[in-house]
């Protein structure tokens, strides 16, 4: 019973690791394709880019979450996580494209961008999170 809780507890190790290493290897890749500086905006108090940010890391969070949990292999855990990444890197570049202001609106800290940055990237998780499901 020990081995097994030992055991146990090393998975849980392994997996919290690797989801903290993918959510913040996320929140890096998401911020660099992102025309607006959302770190910088944020630190200045620009709410709308902090919205639109933890929109998107949520929205990848979910579908790592659902990952980390059917699988004990890292390397599976970690594909899936890339391809979640590049998954909401292109929900946010066709959200650019249907509204081509987005980047100068949430520069000027305006909400109602930041709201649509965060629920394209919360659906687009949903939906991931879902496909990844048998």
């Amino acid at each position: 019973m020990l081995l097994e809780a030992a055991h146990a507890l090393a998975l849980f190790g392994q997996h919290l690791l690797l989801g903290v290493i993918m959510a913040t290897g996320f929140v890096c890749i998401y911020s660099l394709i992102t025309p607006h500086k959302e770190l910088e905006l944020i630190r200045s108090g620009n709410a709308a880019a902090a919205v639109g940010l933890v929109g998107a890391t949520i929205g990848f969070a979910l579908p790592l979450s659902l990952v980390l949990s059917v699988t004990a292999d890292p390397v599976h855990a970690g594909f899936w996580g890339i391809v979640v990444l590049l998954t909401q890197i292109l929900a946010h570049l066709l959200v650019r494209l249907v509204v081509p202001r987005l980047a100068k609106d949430i520069n000027e800290g305006k909400m109602s961008a930041g709201i649509v940055q965060a629920g394209a990237g919360l659906v687009i998780g949903m939906i991931s999170a879902a496909a990844l499901t048998p």
